[in-house]
């Protein structure tokens, strides 16, 4: 779900940001700097890399490795509710006051409360979490306000968790704690593969939402972008009858080939003649979200059919 996440909160912050009635650039900074926060809790995920020397075994056996790896520290303490919000404040705070000395105070207290709980490992994650959120803040420093940098960052940081209920293992929502929310993922459907779709549809969903949130901000039109040749993504349902058919377990075969798909449908339908800059990518990404969705649907009613 890291795609998710940062189309997410791109989303959620434009729409808070247009409420409030600011205009399309400041919208599009404010909901640019809350989906970089949505990724800085999985600044975790380095330390599977540190676990996971090879790729010799094959795919299979690397994913398998990774994500064992990755449990070990993975969703505990930077997708805290309490790190979440603690790291809004003090991002904010540093981002206010442009102080070298209270960051450097806030990349200590990072390391010191993560040797306290668990060792060197979430020290160590948590000083990359603090020093992500810096980065931030010094990054965005002349472009928003302390309000709209802490709602940017709140939005980001706080929503990030939620975004994990439907894969793997629940995060840890009020760690160090004992106390959590769930003790296991939430499954939509309980049939394995069409859960995994279902899974895959909110994802997606999200992509295209901040797709149509960027175009109305640059006042693209989504439909007027629509090239007839994705059809050709409708092919991939075709792999239901030729690949196993795919789990939370396995789900690399299908995320991998019906991105594929998509790249290839998006390509074919994509020409980029008199467009430029953020058009031309804007172009492009239209016919890339609208290809996924093609190609997934197409799956899903070849999966029926069998």
């Amino acid at each position: 779900m890291i795609v998710g996440h940062f189309f997410l909160a791109f989303t959620l912050a434009a729409l808070v940001a247009l409420k409030a009635g600011l205009d399309a650039q400041k919208t599009l900074t404010i909901a640019l700097t809350a989906a970089a926060f949505s990724i800085v809790p999985d600044i975790d995920i380095v330390y599977a890399f540190t676990a996971v020397s090879t790729f010799i075994d094959g795919t299979s056996v690397f994913v398998e490795t990774f994500w064992k790896s990755s449990s070990q520290i993975h969703r505990g303490i930077t997708h805290s509710l309490i790190t979440g919000i603690i790291g809004a404040v003090a991002s904010t705070l540093c981002f206010r006051t442009k102080n070298f000395y209270l960051e450097v105070l806030a990349v200590l207290t990072g390391f010191v409360v993560g040797m306290a709980l668990e060792g060197v490992v979430t020290a160590v994650v948590l000083v990359l979490y603090v020093f992500s959120a810096l980065f931030l803040a010094r990054f965005t420093s002349d472009r928003l306000t302390v309000k709209w940098f802490f709602i940017a960052a709140f939005i980001g940081l706080v929503g990030h968790p939620f975004g994990d209920l439907f894969t793997g293992t629940p995060p840890r929502f009020l760690y160090p704690l004992s106390l959590n929310f769930l003790t296991g993922r939430i499954v939509l459907v309980g049939q394995p593969v069409l859960n995994l779709l279902a899974v895959f549809f909110i994802e997606l969903s999200t992509v295209i939402a901040a797709v149509f949130c960027f175009g109305y901000l640059k006042k693209f039109s989504f439909r007027d972008q629509l090239n007839g040749k994705i059809l050709f993504s409708c092919f991939f349902g075709l792999t239901a009858f030729l690949i196993q058919a795919p789990t939370h377990e396995s789900s690399y075969q299908f995320v991998y080939s019906l991105v594929g798909f998509s790249l290839l449908g998006s390509g074919t339908a994509t020409s980029l003649s008199g467009r430029t800059g953020v058009e031309r990518n804007y172009f492009f990404a239209v016919n890339l979200v609208s290809a996924a969705a093609l190609a997934s649907v197409s799956y899903l009613a070849a999966y029926l059919l069998l």
